[in-house]
């Protein structure tokens, strides 16, 4: 049998055409494979970098171009929001251990208050928040440009002071107990000065009193225990951390040091007025003080015989000398647009209806000891609106930002 011979078979044009378009599509599918996947990995290493790098970094304000960024805004916030919740528990458990008493209805009212004032603090905190920090930064830039500067050791002794702890603790001194000295009573029973009368009992005079001495001061090894165990309840709680706490204690350092350097560059002299005034409830009882002053009654009997306001009624309506920022701003402005002698018309505020006469002004004078400091504060509170009105600061906060 004869050996067959195999034939090379050459693939016409058709086939060539298509092999080279399969071969041409398989290597598109592979280069879009390639690419999908690589998008695939951008988008996720986006995703990674917008959530843990870029949306952390984004800022919250900016304080003449130093900016706070979200993560620090919200690290703090959440801080502030344990802190504040846990006070208000504890005031609540107070209130409630009050309540329980009686004749407690005082403390109680005054406790809802506080309840009530710093529930208000929690709402607003993540405004009040941006605030506090633009006011830090503030303060850092105003202590920067006085050269006022403040060292790790001050935040140390500060931390150790949050927590009752005393480098150098007073020496403990024995409390002596009140000597009992014996009292007959009407009915022959011997008794104690200082203690309740019990028949039966004889306290011998002069009997040497007993000391108690005062609670041991806490000793380093305890404030360690109690601050890191502090520290790590808040890490655990919030995220904060004990490097963010020392941050916010150095914080308030800087504030009071740069406070107390305004402070003492503030006037204490100011623009003052020696002024009366009698309050009333109604404008038409306004009126008719007006009519009877102008009928020739002494300003000073009206003020005792009408005035609301019972303190200075008594002194003939006289409020003595105050400078601006101490009355209710509609009592203010009629009060400063006034020359001395002269009367005011009915002047409404939220206590009532005011009739006001300036007896002296002076431009200049010399504040009471007990009211510099306070006219001082009212200077700086001014000072930090008018540093946070600049255009130097620059606020991007919004809701989105508060975390969840």
């Amino acid at each position: 049998m004869a050996k067959r011979v195999k034939r090379t078979v050459h693939p016409n044009r058709r086939t060539v055409s298509r092999l080279q378009r399969e071969a041409v599509l398989r290597r598109w599918i592979h280069i879009g494979s390639v690419a999908l996947f690589a998008l695939i990995v951008l988008l996720m290493g986006w995703g990674v970098y917008a959530e843990y790098v870029a949306k952390p970094r984004r800022p919250v304000a900016s304080v003449h171009g130093e900016l706070i960024r979200l993560d620090e805004y919200q690290s703090a916030l959440r801080f502030r929001e344990y802190s504040t919740s846990l006070y208000i528990a504890n005031l609540q458990n107070q209130r409630d251990g009050y309540a329980a008493l009686d004749g407690q209805e005082f403390l109680v009212q005054y406790l809802d208050q506080q309840i009530q004032l710093a529930q208000d603090e929690l709402a607003n905190l993540p405004q009040s928040m941006v605030d506090d920090l633009i006011e830090d930064r503030i303060i850092r830039q105003e202590a920067e440009r006085r050269g006022i500067t403040v060292s790790e050791e001050e935040v140390q002794l500060e931390l150790e002071s949050q927590f009752g702890y005393d480098r150098n603790p007073p020496t403990p001194e024995p409390v002596a107990v009140e000597t009992a000295v014996p009292i007959t009573t009407t009915e022959g029973v011997t008794a104690t000065q200082g203690l309740t009368a019990t028949e039966g009992i004889t306290v011998t005079e002069g009997s040497t009193p007993e000391a108690e001495p005062t609670p041991a001061p806490m000793t380093y090894d305890e404030f360690v225990e109690s601050s890191t165990g502090y520290f790590q309840a808040i890490r655990e709680a919030t995220g904060y951390s004990e490097q963010e706490f020392r941050t916010m204690l150095e914080s308030s350092l800087y504030r009071t040091k740069v406070e107390e350097a305004l402070m003492a560059e503030m006037p204490t002299t100011a623009e003052q007025v020696h002024a009366l005034h009698i309050l009333v409830e109604t404008q038409e009882e306004a009126e008719q003080v007006l009519a009877r002053l102008a009928a020739g009654e002494a300003f000073e009997d009206l003020a005792r015989e009408l005035s609301l306001d019972t303190t200075s009624g008594q002194e003939g309506g006289d409020l003595g000398w105050f400078p601006r920022g101490w009355m209710v701003e509609p009592f203010e402005e009629a009060a400063f647009g006034l020359a001395p002698g002269e009367t005011s018309d009915p002047v409404q505020s939220q206590f009532g209806f005011h009739i006001i006469r300036v007896l002296e002004r002076d431009a200049e004078r010399p504040l009471e000891e007990a009211d510099v400091e306070r006219y001082q504060r009212l200077q700086l509170d001014e000072w930090y609106e008018a540093q946070k009105s600049d255009e130097g600061i620059e606020i991007y906060w919004d809701e989105s930002m508060v975390p969840s």
